[in-house]
């Protein structure tokens, strides 16, 4: 009987070890991604809104040289404040979705990790973690949308 128990505890350790390391492989993997999804959800963003507001700076500076009226200028001032507004839509968005990954990864290294099942489990500070990740999840999504929204806002005014 006691070779029967100790056949379960080392099968347990080792079924306890390889899910222990996928945890940990998935905690590293996250943090990757943390880095790696703030950095391209920042160049596409601010190359959008960034590129139109260049281009509109370079269109006013032609009116201008070329002595248009006032009333042309005027009328390009309320595209480019909604363009200078999604941009700043973006870059929120941008932070959230840095700060998303770093409370997801946050939350998995805090789990607490077992030798019997359940092999992994989550703790209050892990819990804690994770929703504060679906929290800046949503607002990144919020403010992407509205980032969106602005830009095409320019084209249909």
């Amino acid at each position: 009987m006691e070779r029967v128990g100790a056949e379960l505890e080392c099968g347990n350790y080792e079924q306890a070890r390889d899910m222990h390391k996928a945890h940990v492989s998935f905690v590293e993997k996250t943090n990757e991604a943390t880095i790696a999804s703030g950095q391209a959800a920042i160049r596409n963003l601010f190359l959008m809104h960034g590129g139109a507001l260049v281009a509109m700076l370079t269109f006013i500076s032609g009116l201008l040289s070329n002595n248009s009226t006032h009333l042309q200028v005027d009328s390009l001032i309320a595209p480019m404040i909604r363009f200078a507004l999604g941009l700043a839509f973006a870059a929120a968005a941008s932070c959230s979705t840095y700060l998303t990954n770093y409370c997801y990864a946050a939350g998995a290294s805090r789990c607490v990790l077992n030798w019997s099942p359940p092999y992994i489990q989550r703790s209050r500070l892990a819990k804690i973690w994770m929703t504060i990740g679906l929290s800046f999840h949503v607002a990144a999504i919020i403010l992407a949308s509205a980032s969106l929204v602005f830009f095409v806002w320019v084209f249909l005014t």
